[in-house]
């Protein structure tokens, strides 16, 4: 039986922190539901905590849908729903 994969879990909440951890080597995730042991990189970057990757922002020409927006955070937007009904 293989040991099993630890890894560590840096939490930024800033992304500018996030920008340096990953010129580190972290690998960022997001979710991570479908992490597999055997591929599993042993430094991981959360980006949960980064507000700045959060939310729906835009104007008529386009929509900004930041990496850590739910799809709760989507279906209760107004301009989204308005836009793909």
């Amino acid at each position: 039986m293989d040991a099993a994969v630890t890894a560590r879990v840096l939490r930024p909440t800033h992304l500018s922190e996030a920008i340096l951890m990953l010129a580190d080597g972290a690998r960022p995730l997001a979710g991570g539901t479908l992490a597999r042991p055997d591929g599993l990189p042993r430094l991981l970057l959360s980006l949960d905590r980064i507000s700045e990757l959060a939310g729906v922002t835009g104007n008529d020409a386009t929509t900004r849908i930041g990496a850590t927006t739910t799809l709760a955070d989507l279906l209760a937007d107004r301009a989204v729903c308005a836009a793909q009904p």
